[in-house]
C-alpha cells in the first residue's frame, strides 16, 4: 500500500468511515486526499471537529504501533477502501471502514466468513474452545474473521 501513514491517520480519526465520506468517495476522490483538504472543506463534508483534529495531528504512538504491527510479518497488510483488495460486499455497507488490517491472504476477505465473538476476559478453557472451534471452521473452508478486539474476537 502506498503511504500507509496517511491511511493510518484515516483509520484513527473518530467517526470516519465510508458513510461519512459519501460525497467525497462518490466524486472518485481517494480517501488519503482528505489530509490535504482545508478544515473548511472537511467541515463541509460533515466531519466533526474531533475527526478533523485527529487528521491534522495523528497520534504518533498509535501510528508507530500500527507501523510496527504492519512490519511484523510478511503476510500483514493495510487494505484501503477503494483499493483492489478491499472486499466488494463490505464496501457497499454505509459505515464501511476506510482501512482494514489484514493478516494472511487478502483474497480471503472476499470468501465466505465467520466471525467469532466472545468475552474480552476469557478463561483458559474458553480461549482453548474458541481456538479449536476456529480451527475446525477454517478447515471446513470458511475464513475466520476477527475485529482484533481484546479477548475472544
Amino acid at each position: 500500500m502506498d503511504d500507509p501513514e496517511r491511511w493510518l491517520a484515516l483509520a484513527h480519526a473518530p467517526g470516519l468511515h465510508a458513510g461519512t465520506l459519501q460525497a467525497w468517495l462518490a466524486a472518485g476522490s481517494p480517501p488519503p486526499g482528505l489530509l490535504s483538504e482545508s478544515d473548511a472543506a472537511l467541515t463541509a463534508l460533515g466531519l466533526r471537529e474531533q475527526a478533523i483534529g485527529a487528521l491534522r495531528r495523528p497520534d504518533p504512538a498509535a501510528l508507530t504501533a500500527d507501523l510496527a504491527w504492519l512490519r511484523g510479518g510478511p503476510a500483514r497488510a493495510l487494505i484501503g477502501w477503494g483499493t483492489p483488495d478491499y472486499p466488494p460486499l463490505l464496501a457497499q455497507i454505509p459505515d464501511a471502514p476506510l482501512v482494514l488490517y489484514a493478516e494472511g491472504d487478502p483474497l480471503g476477505l472476499s470468501l465466505p466468513q465467520l466471525a467469532i465473538v466472545g468475552s474480552r476476559n476469557p478463561t483458559g478453557p474458553g480461549r482453548d474452545t474458541a481456538h479449536a472451534f476456529a480451527l475446525h471452521v477454517a478447515r471446513a473452508g470458511l475464513v475466520v474473521t476477527s475485529g482484533l478486539a481484546l479477548g475472544i474476537d
